[in-house]
């Protein structure tokens, strides 16, 4: 019986924005890839920045456990000393190889055997296009080996670097028009909106069309009937309360997988993390999970066996690149980055929020809240006073709502995350729960640069 061979194709920045997590959205490939698989419904990042949490997926550990806080190529490397399922598979004897974008560490790193990847940006070099094609080379060179494989693939075509600040310079093929454009609901239904909603979407198309070339590469190549294949996104879309947070919009992920002698067309409910990663992709791959690792393989509950769901998951933000500007207030930052049409220039900022989240609620703590403003919802620019708020480009937009202490929100009923219940007497044993649940994990992992909660 031949072992197990992963394909592990990893894109940027999309959360949940597929078809087939009913958004009216052009992924017919994704979409199908769903049906002759499994879609996760719940599943999250354990840290909604690029490298960290590439970081945490691809060693199974907590960022602030495995050392990689921050963006890779900002001075968070994750440190030589961490291994990751490329270490693990690559003692057991598979050859692991790596085509396009990785962000856990500099370029050539990573500990592939064969390393494709050019240049830490990357985003000009490995788009969709020159990913697939190289991984449909590789199959078919690698057709009568006995060798068992693990093949990451990373892709850039989503990320707002590409899709905002250098839309004219790629050729993703048709482009969606504003007026076709879907609006995430906590998005202001602007027309500039729109038109920033509409070049992301068409970026998703390209990828989404390359990622259906691969996946008929698969099938017509022969390996589907012994080849676990993952879709994931590290985080979130780019936008307010989205990528960068810790609400539901920053930290959901897409994750779609095949698998031999795996039920088709399932979808699965049940509370996931994406540190669950790489316990499972070693346990589908017969390999003993190395006791340091603190993700939770989710391999049983493919295979029909016993499995106990997550009650709770853990997330963190630690560093993340945020606009820099000498001598302006955060508020006045967030407004250049947000609203004027130029790539802002980037500094490294620690900001520490922790949260935890069930399948009913989700509690999060603010130890810096006053370091930034609340990011703003269409509800938001209501009802404020003129105070609370400064014109630019003849729109009024709230500059003084800064961010609470700790949040609770009822994500069953509200799932959106529009109102904070944390001050609501009601629910203070349900947020003194939970916060009591949060303060016991970090004591736990020695989480300690953070403040203790009181």
């Amino acid at each position: 019986m031949k072992k197990m061979n992963v394909i592990y194709f990893i894109c940027h920045d999309i959360g949940r924005e597929l078809g087939c997590y009913g958004k009216p959205l052009i992924t017919p490939n994704l979409d199908r890839f769903a049906r002759e698989g499994i879609c996760f419904e719940n599943a999250y990042c354990n840290s909604p920045a690029s490298s960290p949490s590439r970081g945490c997926a691809m060693t199974g550990k907590y960022a602030h456990v495995n050392g990689q806080t921050g963006l890779a190529h900002m001075g968070h490397p994750l440190p030589e000393n961490q291994k990751t399922v490329v270490d693990y598979l690559n003692q057991a004897g598979y050859k692991t190889v790596h085509i396009g974008f990785s962000h856990e560490r500099g370029c050539g790193k990573n500990h592939y055997q064969i390393d494709l990847e050019r240049s830490i940006g990357g985003f000009d070099d490995y788009d969709s296009k020159n990913a697939v094609r190289q991984a449909i080379s590789f199959l078919k060179e690698n057709k009568n080996s006995r060798q068992p494989f693990y093949l990451n693939i990373g892709t850039c075509d989503t990320h707002i670097s590409r899709w905002l600040w250098q839309y004219d310079k790629f050729n993703f093929g048709k482009k969606i028009s504003a007026g076709q454009a879907f609006v995430p609901p906590y998005i202001a239904d602007t027309m500039k909106n729109r038109g920033a909603l509409a070049k992301f979407q068409t970026a998703l198309k390209y990828m989404d069309y390359h990622f259906g070339l691969l996946t008929s590469a698969i099938r017509q190549s022969g390996y589907a009937d012994h080849t676990l294949v993952i879709f994931t996104t590290d985080h979130g879309i780019s936008g307010p309360r989205s990528k960068g947070t810790l609400y539901g919009r920053g930290v959901e992920t897409a994750l779609l997988l095949t698998a031999p002698q795996i039920k088709k067309g399932r979808r699965v409910p049940e509370l996931l993390q994406n540190m669950d990663l790489a316990p499972t992709i070693l346990d589908a791959c017969g390999l003993q999970i190395p006791p340091e690792i603190q993700g939770k393989t989710f391999w049983p509950l493919l295979a029909g066996k016993t499995y106990r769901p997550h009650r709770e998951i853990f997330l963190e933000r630690n560093f993340h690149g945020e606009p820099a500007a000498e001598k302006k207030r955060h508020a006045d930052i967030f407004l250049d980055y947000m609203f004027k049409n130029r790539k802002p220039e980037f500094r490294d900022v620690y900001d520490p929020i922790r949260s935890v989240r069930t399948e009913n609620y989700c509690y999060t703590r603010y130890f810096r809240p006053g370091l930034k403003i609340q990011p703003a919802l269409p509800a938001d620019l209501l009802g404020l006073n003129r105070a609370d708020c400064k014109m630019l480009n003849n729109k009024i937009i709230p500059c003084r709502v800064m961010r609470p202490r700790e949040e609770l929100f009822d994500i069953k009923n509200d799932p959106l995350e529009l109102v904070n219940l944390a001050k609501r007497r009601e629910y203070i044993k349900i947020k003194k729960k939970l916060a009591r649940s949060l303060e016991n994990w970090m004591k736990k992992t020695k989480d300690i640069k953070t403040t203790r909660i009181k």
